[in-house]
């Protein structure tokens, strides 16, 4: 591919509708988004970044528009089937099993992904190439350290990061990531934010971020777009975003 030819695009939304009531939640936005293409979403709560997601996953139904993945469409695709395409997504709330070890969480989600299922007539602690799917994830990771404790005993940032491993375990071509340093402490927004954004460049992922701390954003992301009352408002780079006016009066304030 020469440097002038641009990435086919992996994803494409055209006119994408989800109202509810008169609460216009997803308002005709259409977007393109490219292999390696990473994207930080932000706007104010309500703004409709979560709705927005959901859409893309297939969790929600649109009132009106086309989702297509490598130009097929897939707007009326069950939300599982979409997860075997490769749009995975992970949530505000993480989606871990607190009585199980960090191990077991995240081996749990490479099962899946390899399609099997947990069996009293299998020995899962044999399937070699899942722990060693496992064991690789859990040091990409860096949580190769925790790997044998209870994730009830862990901190809030631990969750988090478990929970984005787990999503990695699903192999994804587009990551989906809803509020990745929510509730996460001071400390470790950096990290979580690291590690994430370091993985999604080594497997050169599509991505969406939403996240709600602008000045992680304004460090850490190349390009954002700004989401009011379910529209796009201004999309760049963070200082060309944070600068309109518009944006300002809405969302960041004076004095960022």
């Amino acid at each position: 591919m020469s440097n002038n030819e641009q990435k086919p695009h992996l994803i494409t939304v055209s006119k994408l509708r989800k109202y509810y009531g008169e609460v216009k939640s997803v308002n005709d936005i259409s977007l393109e988004i490219s292999q390696g293409q990473v994207i930080t979403l932000v706007g104010a709560n309500g703004a409709g970044k979560t709705t927005l997601l959901n859409l893309l996953t297939g969790l929600i139904r649109p009132d009106r528009g086309e989702i297509s993945l490598l130009g097929e469409k897939i707007t009326g695709v069950p939300a599982d089937q979409r997860a075997k395409r490769g749009i995975v997504k992970t949530f505000q709330l993480e989606h871990v099993f607190e009585e199980m070890t960090v191990f077991d969480n995240i081996r749990t989600a490479c099962v899946s992904a390899a399609g099997k299922h947990y069996s009293m007539f299998k020995d899962i602690q044999n399937a070699k190439e899942i722990n060693e799917r496992t064991e690789h994830l859990l040091e990409l990771f860096d949580l190769s350290s925790v790997k044998y404790s209870f994730v009830k005993n862990l901190g809030h940032g631990y969750k988090k990061v478990i929970d984005i491993a787990m999503c990695f375990a699903m192999k994804p071509t587009i990551l989906l990531v809803d509020e990745p340093t929510s509730g996460v402490g001071e400390e470790e927004k950096y990290r979580t934010m690291g590690l994430l954004m370091d993985q999604i460049q080594a497997n050169n992922l599509a991505a969406i971020i939403v996240e709600h701390d602008l000045h992680l954003v304004k460090e850490l992301s190349k390009e954002t777009i700004v989401m009011c009352d379910g529209e796009f408002i201004a999309r760049g780079t963070p200082d060309h975003v944070f600068n309109q006016e518009k944006v300002i009066e809405i969302l960041v304030g004076k004095g960022f």
